[in-house]
């Protein structure tokens, strides 16, 4: 049985993905082993899947150096020089692919070998490639990185008088790209906080932003270099709706400056660009659950018209399949779901797309009390997909709550406790967010089955003091019924 990094790369390709990179093998510029060629050869015959019980390392051995002595070390260095072309044929076609990054590389080389008249003519076609970038981010900095080479080739001739615009140009588009990418890690700084309880003594991010005058900043922009501005304030409204969790109105001026600039935006950015919008939505629903629960509804709605619900492939997440579909059900558009379901699911990765089926069939169930129906459909959903395990569990319980399956859900809990204590890959606040749950619930059944003298008063006091607890809103709505029975 073979174990090897590089049939797990070789996996990946594609038909003719597989003939560049026997191309790539044979070329004696990359490759002068003809063992290495013999070993791919063999390997390729298992193809596409590579089967790692079929491939041995002393059958290919002996197919390449009949009549010796098996020697594992030969195996692994052919193997190993296998995984290097590999690598480098991934890091080509990735070169070949974003043809800036070799045009570039090629202008240095023009630079040094003092190859001016080449130079400029590539200089002219990598601006044209510069015309073709749509995410401005990397424009900005593919830019600064295009006068870096320039200006250094014009400083090496002592033509410093022709680039003082060029100089000008660098520097203002890497304060552009560092503007953004300052804004983006913050982004992904205060989700850190928030979600997984992260604490940092010193954040220099934070102590930049403020003491930026970024609103100064904006002001001159606008005077002076409008066509930047719309994208630099919705960098800005996006700092302060994450900075000031609780400033409604900041939230608002993000939203508009985003959908104004729509139009003019390429599909990446957008698809980026809302993402952020997701993010805020979650950040501030613990200030604003009915508000942001219809704006983060708009914002999938959003993703769906202008079909940037995944990055660089047309199939759906089963995270993001999940997220759309409860902001649905969260605002009660069953209608929406339904037709949501029907048109989307098979866009959901083929490995998970039944179990996505199976869950959201459930829960559509379970809202219209079909209770025996949507614990069937959860019983058929595949156990596999962590995030599911958590929902399932939570939903499950429901299921029993509603039914009165009190002594199966009293022993289900045990279970579900232990889960949640014995998994140290889910984060304390989404744990805490379980157990809070767990422990209402189970209070719930004992006060609903007169097992225990628990107050009600008591539940809806800690209830209403606890922000941290999955499914609240169905709580909440037990405790009514428990307050108006017959109702």
């Amino acid at each position: 049985m073979l174990k090897s990094k590089f049939i797990d790369v070789i996996r990946t390709f594609s038909k003719d993905e597989l003939k560049e990179f026997r191309d790539f093998v044979y070329s004696p510029f990359h490759n002068s082993n003809k063992n290495v060629i013999k070993i791919f050869e063999l390997i390729k015959k298992h193809s596409p899947d590579y089967t790692t019980d079929l491939i041995d390392k002393e059958k290919l051995f002996n197919k390449i150096y009949p009549g010796k002595k098996y020697n594992d070390t030969v195996i692994r260095i052919l193997l190993s020089d296998l995984l290097r072309l590999s690598e480098e044929y991934l890091a080509l076609k990735r070169a070949r692919k974003y043809r800036f990054g070799d045009n570039l590389s090629l202008l240095e080389e023009l630079r040094d070998r003092g190859l001016d008249s080449l130079y400029h003519t590539n200089y002219k076609d990598t601006l044209n490639i510069l015309s073709e970038i749509d995410d401005t981010r990397t424009k900005y900095f593919s830019i600064f990185e295009l006068e870096v080479v320039n200006v250094d080739f014009h400083l090496r001739r002592d033509k410093q008088q022709q680039i003082s615009s060029n100089v000008l140009n660098r520097v203002e588009n890497l304060v552009y790209f560092m503007l953004i990418e300052i804004v983006r890690n913050i982004q992904d700084l205060v989700i850190n906080e928030n979600t997984f309880n992260a604490k940092f003594d010193f954040n220099i991010a934070y102590e930049f932003v403020k003491h930026f005058d970024f609103k100064a900043i904006l002001e001159k922009l606008k005077q002076h270099r409008p066509e930047h501005y719309p994208l630099m304030l919705i960098y800005y409204n996006l700092l302060n709706t994450l900075m000031k969790e609780e400033d409604e109105a900041a939230y608002d001026r993000l939203k508009t400056s985003m959908e104004s600039y729509f139009s003019r935006m390429s599909k990446e950015e957008i698809g980026r660009l809302t993402h952020y919008l997701e993010s805020c939505c979650l950040l501030r629903m613990k200030h604003n659950l009915e508000k942001y629960r219809k704006e983060i509804f708009h914002v999938y709605e959003l993703m769906l018209e202008y079909g940037v619900y995944s990055f660089g492939t047309d199939e759906m997440n089963a995270q993001r399949f999940k997220n759309i579909f409860i902001a649905a059900i969260n605002i009660n558009d069953i209608n929406w779901a339904e037709k949501f379901i029907e048109k989307y699911t098979v866009k959901v990765q083929p490995e998970y797309r039944e179990s996505m089926r199976y869950y959201s069939r459930a829960l559509i169930k379970f809202i219209k009390k079909d209770f025996n129906g949507a614990l069937a459909d959860l019983n058929k959903v595949k156990n596999d997909y962590f995030i599911l395990k958590m929902d399932i569990k939570s939903w499950s319980l429901k299921i029993y709550y509603e039914l009165n399956y009190f002594e199966q859900a009293f022993s289900f809990i045990d279970s579900y406790r232990h889960f949640l204590s014995k998994n140290i890959s889910i984060s304390p606040v989404l744990k805490e967010r379980h157990l809070s749950f767990l422990k209402f619930t189970s209070e719930l059944m004992r006060l609903k089955s007169k097992a225990d003298n628990i107050s009600l008063q008591n539940i809806t006091h800690d209830l209403s003091n606890n922000n941290n607890v999955v499914h609240k809103d169905w709580i909440n709505e037990k405790i009514k019924e428990l307050e108006s029975p017959g109702k």
